[in-house]
């Protein structure tokens, strides 16, 4: 397997911001600087799925077994989450004497499992964002059938609708969602939100080496001009539409392509430590503690500037150090089992 055969210092940066970005999406600061920083944090999602299926490419079926080997590393770690938010959920309704009606509506319900296992959706625990990884399994699983029976020409061949099914998708549940059943787990899954973007990942490993004679000339300025629509598609809506995907998308794409043509001859101190090891712990994570952190404010009396200017801020600066901790004990394990 070529993908970032070596260590990627540029990529490892902006997998930090990303994985930064995504945290202000789900505590935003107010007014437009929220507005940017949730936009590059929607991006970020977009590229952490590009490197995903960058990473599945193989030269040959052989190596098919090591896509298995993230998808069991990543399911493992999908367990141990959705656990621990399913106790701090149970103990949340249990103090609100909601119990019985939460397990009623949703732990007896089988359309939540339904939708569980084909949408990934996680709500009912508070794990909105757990949609991200169940999607990266079944992605894994299906990009793995396909290097392992060198599916190639027929799956590239599909990217092109994948990728318009997930532009009209994603532009569908973001504008029109709340006049129809169709919410944004219906973006959100593995086949319309994960899967087309890491084919593009895988595509692009593939194709590499011609991709790249484009050259920084076009991957710069098109990043930027990419990345300036989406903060223009996201902040103005035309007939109440949200036209940011297509854009956002592209702007990924572009960030992805510069990473992959631009070389750091050093770490970029903190950052690369983030984007080496920490990103995946602190997405998975950083809902549960910003809910923890958002708890003991409302039992404070915290004022409102608390909430919109440092919440976000606490929140990154406490799931930082424990993504920190659980990546040195996902170490030590295995050192231990060699």
């Amino acid at each position: 397997m070529k993908a970032l055969a070596t260590r990627n210092h540029m990529i490892d940066v902006m997998k930090a911001i990303a994985a930064l970005g995504v945290v202000f999406v789900h505590f935003p600061f107010p007014g437009v600087i929220g507005k940017i920083c949730a936009a590059f944090g929607t991006v970020g999602v977009i590229f952490f799925f590009l490197i995903s299926g960058y990473q599945t490419y193989c030269d040959d079926a052989a190596q098919s077994g090591k896509i298995l080997r993230r998808f069991k590393r990543n399911i493992t770690l999908l367990g141990v989450v959705v656990l621990v938010h399913l106790v701090y959920t149970l103990i949340e309704q249990i103090s609100l004497g909601t119990i019985s009606v939460w397990a009623e509506t949703y732990l007896l319900n089988p359309v939540t499992y339904v939708r569980l296992l084909i949408l990934g959706d996680l709500e009912f625990i508070h794990g909105d964002h757990l949609w991200y990884l169940v999607a990266m399994l079944y992605g894994y699983l299906i990009l793995y059938c396909m290097e392992k029976y060198r599916l190639h020409k027929i799956f590239y061949s599909a990217l092109p609708f994948l990728l318009l099914l997930r532009m009209s998708m994603e532009t569908y549940t973001n504008s029109f969602s709340h006049f129809s059943w169709l919410d944004w787990h219906f973006s959100g899954n593995f086949l319309v939100g994960a899967l087309p973007i890491m084919l593009l990942g895988n595509y692009i490993c593939n194709k590499e080496e011609k991709l790249l004679t484009l050259g920084n000339k076009l991957f710069i300025p098109s990043a930027a001009v990419m990345m300036s629509l989406v903060f223009v598609t996201v902040n103005v809506k035309i007939f109440d539409m949200d036209l940011s995907q297509p854009f956002k998308m592209a702007a990924a794409t572009m960030f992805f392509m510069l990473c992959l043509a631009v070389t750091l001859k050093r770490p970029v101190f903190t950052l690369s430590r983030i984007g080496s090891s920490l990103t995946l712990y602190i997405y998975v994570w950083h809902v549960l503690v910003g809910g923890l952190l958002r708890h003991l404010l409302t039992y404070m009396n915290a004022d409102l500037w608390v909430f919109n200017w440092c919440l976000p801020i606490a929140t990154i600066a406490a799931t930082v150090p424990l993504a920190l901790l659980l990546a040195k004990i996902s170490s030590y394990k295995k050192a231990k089992l060699q």
